[in-house]
């Protein structure tokens, strides 16, 4: 069977166009993830982080949020809180991180506990913890940017585990 040399071309030239097609499509697919916003000639790429926010919001969940995202943003995105949450000792500037688990405490539960994530040294030491290892929790807190469970703190050089059964029911998050 013969194949004229016209057909040939064509055949030739959308097989071309088709390979080309199919590049495309996998580079456009493939990127880092981030969304790339060119600002001022500049190039910014955004990545998204998983945060989890649990409490007294009106909508607890996983939320997949852009890097630059603070907790407040994420209190609104989760519906606001609820008619008993309370965000006292909650610093809401705090940029969030990935897998950064956000708990929203009643009003109730705030208002005597001492949160581990805005806690200063002295809030620390007046649960009965020595000055030096309330000091290592603040390194960690600030190596971590934010601590994400309560029994997270038994990671920490120096605590000990009768040092976290001494202070678990006085620390919140």
């Amino acid at each position: 069977m013969k194949i004229n040399k016209l057909k040939l071309e064509k055949i030739i030239k959308y097989g071309v166009i088709g390979i080309v097609i199919i590049v495309f499509i996998i580079l456009g697919f493939s990127g880092s993830g981030g969304d790339k916003i060119i600002i001022n000639g500049k190039e910014n790429t955004f990545e998204y982080y998983k945060v989890e926010v649990i409490g007294e919001v009106k909508n607890p969940g996983i939320y997949n949020v852009q890097s630059g995202n603070c907790i407040s943003d994420i209190i609104r995105i989760s519906g606001g809180l609820t008619k008993t949450g309370s965000v006292k000792g909650i610093n809401l500037a705090t940029e969030v991180s990935e897998g950064m688990r956000i708990i929203i405490p009643k009003e109730s539960e705030s208002d005597n506990k001492v949160n581990l994530n805005n806690c200063n040294l002295e809030d620390l030491i007046s649960l009965g913890l020595s000055k030096s290892k309330a000091q290592s929790i603040i390194n960690y807190r600030i190596q971590k940017t934010w601590i994400s469970y309560i029994d997270e703190i038994k990671k920490i050089s120096g605590i000990t585990e009768s040092d976290f059964n001494q202070i678990k029911e006085f620390i919140t998050l």
